[in-house]
């Protein structure tokens, strides 16, 4: 039998479960236009820009919005010159920005970024997704000295007495079959054809 035949005898087996998964979203606000800001102080100024799609996002601190990787250029000599990819971060309650690496507050002059920072983040925190616990499992085949185990590319194989068991481990197969499934019919037939000699071998 072709492998490609016995993977679809094992899907017939699966049916439609699907994972949990519940979603939270961090707040964001994306730049459409250039902007530029200003550093003044009694000796002159200094101005720097960035170009539109530069991505803010909420941070642990509610009072602090941050970009990430943000080209920013610098207004030198007539002309814009790029400084690198930088952190910036924006200071909701004292509405002036910061880039890495620099101690200088810059103001937003054209106010036609710090609103909608202000209105779309500010004031939010990032959300911070927890790693999903997987409770212990009493199965039969998660006992590796009462079960014998095979592991194959998409699938994991268990052989206990005279039973045999399947579990996706990739990609589809895992969303479809993520737990320990007992094989039947023509399933088990072929499991017993194409993996059945290797669980022979073993101890």
């Amino acid at each position: 039998m072709k492998l490609n035949r016995f993977k679809q005898l094992l899907e017939s087996k699966m049916g439609d479960a699907k994972p949990l998964i519940i979603e939270q979203t961090t707040a964001t606000y994306t730049t459409q236009k250039f902007n530029q800001f200003y550093y003044r102080n009694s000796s002159g100024h200094q101005v720097i820009g960035f170009n539109p799609g530069v991505k803010f996002e909420a941070t642990k601190n509610s009072k602090i919005v941050t970009a990430k990787n943000v080209d920013v250029l610098k207004f030198w000599n007539n002309k814009w010159e790029s400084k690198g990819k930088k952190r910036v971060s924006f200071y909701c309650e004292q509405g002036k920005f910061f880039v890495e690496g620099e101690n200088l507050p810059y103001v937003d002059e054209s106010k036609k970024l710090d609103p909608n920072l202000v209105k779309n983040v500010c004031g939010k925190t990032a959300v911070v997704t927890p790693l999903a616990v997987t409770p212990p499992s009493d199965h039969v085949c998660d006992d590796k000295i009462k079960s014998k185990l095979h592991q194959g590319k998409s699938y994991k194989y268990c052989k206990n007495g005279e039973k045999y068991y399947f579990i996706g481990t990739t990609g589809e197969f895992k969303t479809k079959n993520p737990n320990w499934t007992e094989a039947t019919g023509k399933g088990l037939e072929s499991i017993k054809t194409m993996i059945g000699p290797v669980f022979d071998k073993m101890l």
